[in-house]
């Protein structure tokens, strides 16, 4: 089958390779996307183990709509009673953009009457009902120009969504995203990671499953469990197969430090509950009064920007002991920085090897990588 996975903009590197990894052919990045082809199984390995992917969609159908009346003719022809059953719950979304269709909500109810009036004509008047908060099937309308494609979601909630959060709240960087700035880093070719500021700990977790080959989304549950074609069988399989290539490596030191207590504890309490049997050290203290001998290993950080009051001024002589910091505790090894404060980064200090531009939401930011050769 055809899929298309999706990511944040500066990922698509990151995320092919990934794709090509799992066992994905006929690879092809795009926008904030990579496409690609494979068959059932696949697309449950690929759900479980993509790290750096915000979701997994199955085009169904493409067609060439002027105005919403074709939108709705077009909807209905879909054969959707071949997908999912008519008691489902169900949630449509809009991306792209389209000059004759610009009224998004009304392009979701376009689309909503089409599949519903499928069901009605073909069940006798049963019919899928809307569910926007926990719907068992996701369907997403892509729009560029006058050409609409039809998506099924595999996915069903969005892949950086782990689970091994407990407790809801916004975290400063997103899981997917640390994933892909620690691939990007080349953290599976150092000792083991450290994260002088970690908070609630997601470089910590993120970087714990990729440097002991763990697939980051192994016990939830995903939307094509709904879908017709569900192969409970292969899905097993593949679950059991993932589970079985990670293993976890004594020797591999993951290190983070925080200055506050409840990130500390979280972080803890996390790691108790989801990697009880991986070792990590924690220090609650500021980075700058720890002594840390982390040769070769890579030191990986989201440090504040200086959005709030009073804070700028703290800035550059924080950055500065990163690089200090650095130099110190990962000696031969790497630093990456990602924040959106370009004047505060100059303070590191180091020789940069390159900075990308990511996005952590609608916020833009740098990632910066240099090498440490020591103070």
């Amino acid at each position: 089958m055809d899929c298309v996975a999706t990511c944040r903009p500066g990922l698509e590197g990151v995320l092919a390779a990934e794709i090509e990894k799992l066992g994905g052919r006929s690879i092809k990045p795009g926008k904030r996307s990579v496409a690609f082809s494979t068959n059932h199984p696949g697309l449950y390995r690929m759900n479980m183990a993509l790290r750096a992917a915000i979701q997994v969609l199955v085009p169904i159908r493409t067609f060439n709509a002027r105005d919403y009346k074709l939108l709705y003719f077009q909807s209905r022809r879909t054969n959707w009673h071949q997908y999912f059953t008519a008691d489902k719950t169900l949630r449509i979304d809009v991306n792209g953009h389209s000059p004759t269709l610009q009224n998004t909500q009304y392009v979701v109810h376009r689309v909503k009457d089409g599949i519903v009036d499928t069901f009605r004509k073909m069940t006798g008047g049963i019919r899928p009902s809307i569910d926007k908060a926990e719907p068992e099937i996701h369907v997403v309308v892509h729009m560029h120009g006058s050409k609409i494609t039809l998506c099924l979601d595999s996915s069903g909630i969005p892949l950086f969504k782990r689970g091994y959060r407990l407790e809801h709240g916004e975290a400063p960087i997103k899981e997917d995203l640390a994933a892909g700035i620690l691939q990007l880093s080349n953290a599976k070719e150092h000792a083991g990671i450290v994260d002088p500021m970690c908070g609630s700990g997601t470089f910590l977790f993120e970087g714990m499953m990729l440097m002991h080959d763990m697939a980051p989304n192994l016990k939830r549950s995903f939307a094509f469990q709904h879908w017709l074609d569900y192969d409970e069988e292969a899905f097993l399989a593949e679950q059991a197969s993932l589970e079985k290539a990670g293993s976890i490596k004594k020797d591999i030191p993951i290190v983070g430090c925080d200055i506050d207590e409840e990130s500390i504890d979280l972080v803890k309490r996390i790691a108790a509950t989801h990697f009880p049997d991986i070792p990590l050290t924690l220090h609650h203290s500021a980075f700058q009064e720890v002594e840390l001998d982390l040769p070769n290993c890579l030191m990986v950080t989201n440090p504040p920007y200086g959005k709030r009051l009073g804070e700028e001024s703290e800035l550059p002589a924080l950055y500065r002991d990163i690089g200090t910091a650095a130099k110190k505790a990962v000696m031969g090894g790497r630093l990456a920085v990602f924040t959106t404060n370009r004047k505060a980064a100059r303070q590191i200090r180091l020789t940069q090897d390159r900075s990308c531009t990511l996005f952590n939401g609608a916020l833009e930011g740098l990632l910066y990588e240099y090498s440490v050769r020591g103070a």
